[in-house]
């Protein structure tokens, strides 16, 4: 039994569930659920063919049966087309066209939806690291100004923002990481039904990825405050009243 199907029932296994089956004898059974099974395509039972059998009263009922074929697409399509000629079978469907119409249809949207997503969250990313470097760097005109009198050159100074920038992306990014995890669980929860659910599979790859993309957006707001610190008027800084 699918999981969501026991989830729904209330069901675990070794509980006794009654069958009333539809064809044959169509005498309500008790049967045991001996396992839960994960599935996230459907609310589906599975059982012997043998032991089902001998529950409804025929021998060997089908209602529809799975094949392995040629992956060679060519040999497919022609097998498909002779299934479909023959007068005692009512239908064929080819996983490989389900799995294709799949992935064009919702796979490509919730990728179009996910590519939005990380663009919006990266220019709220990119304009948070700007907007708080450019407060920093107007709240320290005073003591830039004073850095320059030093010697300091502005790429020196600079350095000195960029790594406070760093600092706070590390920690942004490490507080992120499992909020965003968490958000993705509860996202994937909230699409969920009976006929579908969706999996949050996360790879090694995602976290680095996430990392690498905020290094990029923080070196890339440093370059508009280094920017500003070359046209700075350091002379009428140290001159300005406090």
């Amino acid at each position: 039994m699918t999981r969501i199907l026991a989830q729904i029932l209330d069901l675990e296994p070794g509980d006794l569930v009654t069958v009333r089956p539809t064809k044959g004898l169509r005498q309500p059974r008790q049967v045991p659920v001996v396992e839960i099974a994960d599935s996230y395509l459907g609310a589906a039972v599975y059982t012997d063919i043998e032991y089902l059998s001998r529950l409804i009263g025929e021998e060997y009922a089908l209602t529809g049966v799975q094949l392995k074929v040629e992956p060679d697409q060519a040999a497919r399509a022609e097998f498909n087309r002779r299934l479909k000629q023959l007068p005692a079978i009512q239908g064929v469907a080819d996983r490989h066209a389900m799995i294709q119409s799949l992935e064009d249809t919702i796979v490509l949207n919730m990728k179009v939806f996910i590519f939005l997503l990380v663009i919006f969250a990266g220019v709220i990313f990119f304009g948070s690291i700007l907007n708080s470097s450019l407060v920093s760097l107007a709240e320290r005109r005073r003591e830039v100004a004073t850095l320059r009198t030093l010697g300091y050159g502005p790429w020196q100074i600079g350095s000195l923002l960029l790594r406070e920038s760093l600092v706070l992306s590390f920690f942004g990014t490490l507080l992120g990481l499992p909020l965003g995890y968490y958000l993705t669980v509860a996202m994937a929860a909230s699409y969920e039904s009976e006929l579908m659910r969706f999996p949050v599979l996360l790879s090694a790859a995602t976290p680095a990825t996430t990392a690498l993309m905020a290094l990029v957006f923080t070196v890339t707001a440093y370059l508009f405050v280094q920017r500003s610190i070359h046209r700075m008027d350091w002379l009428a800084a140290l001159q300005a009243n406090e």
